[in-house]
């Protein structure tokens, strides 16, 4: 026993020493202007992840690397406005910046971007610029962007209401893994909003949501399969049974 607590406390001390070894790499690039480097030591600071947390240090190295035009750096300092993380919240320049890394097509850009449009939050509201920054994060296939509009054309908020267009956005979501989407386009699938009501397609997509969910949503996503199940008989319910699962592992 005292043989293996020193050789864990060995390989412990060892990464460690590598993880060390890392930072002082990355650190070095940092200093040199590499603007990645930048931004990934930016990062470590605000997550004290090998480093003592400092989320001032963090934006003096984002700022850095975002100055080059770094569109990864540039949108951590949207984040930072945003959120008031190492600076005074300021919506204003959170769009800023967004607004640089969303031009550089960078999916989270153009969806946090979207927001602040949508919502009136340091720019003035607009919804068809906010549709605009949402849509283009969408094609770039940012699940929560395909998901937020999806939401927009089911309750018809800036856009005419449009259940297939939001139960489009949902399948695009859904088919990557996004747990709220496939609860939703269950959902869809079992009232018939904006498709053909199809009872299978509602347990498979349930079943997807429930596997991720926890607590009270969990058990909602359960009680709400177990409905569909009801509809189904043995043969529909095995086959939908199996694509749930082909499905799961393929997105884990």
């Amino acid at each position: 026993m005292k043989r293996s607590l020193v050789l864990i406390a060995g390989v412990l001390f060892t990464s460690q020493l590598f993880a060390n070894s890392l930072t002082d790499d990355l650190m070095q690039q940092a200093k040199d202007g590499v603007a990645k480097a930048q931004e990934q030591i930016g990062v470590l600071y605000a997550k004290g992840k090998d480093v003592v947390q400092d989320h001032g240090s963090a934006i003096e190295w984002f700022k850095k690397s975002a100055n080059q035009g770094y569109a990864k750096a540039q949108y951590d300092l949207g984040i930072a406005y945003t959120k008031g993380y190492g600076v005074t919240q300021d919506y204003k320049e959170a769009a800023s910046w967004f607004e640089k890394s969303a031009e550089q097509n960078y999916p989270p850009a153009q969806y946090d971007l979207g927001l602040l449009y949508l919502y009136g939050r340091g720019v003035p509201q607009n919804y068809d610029t906010a549709i605009k920054w949402l849509e283009q994060s969408a094609k770039l296939k940012l699940p929560r962007a395909q998901y937020k509009l999806a939401s927009l054309y089911d309750k018809g908020v800036g856009v005419p209401q449009d259940h297939r267009q939001a139960a489009d956005y949902l399948r695009q979501a859904a088919e990557q893994g996004y747990t709220q989407a496939q609860f939703t386009l269950g959902s869809f699938y079992a009232s018939g909003k904006g498709l053909t009501q199809d009872y299978q397609q509602a347990y498979i997509w349930y079943s997807l949501a429930a596997a991720k969910l926890k607590g009270k949503e969990e058990a909602d996503a359960m009680v709400k399969r177990d409905q569909a199940a009801r509809h189904l008989n043995k043969d529909q319910l095995e086959k939908a049974q199996q694509t749930a699962r082909k499905l799961f592992d393929a997105q884990k």
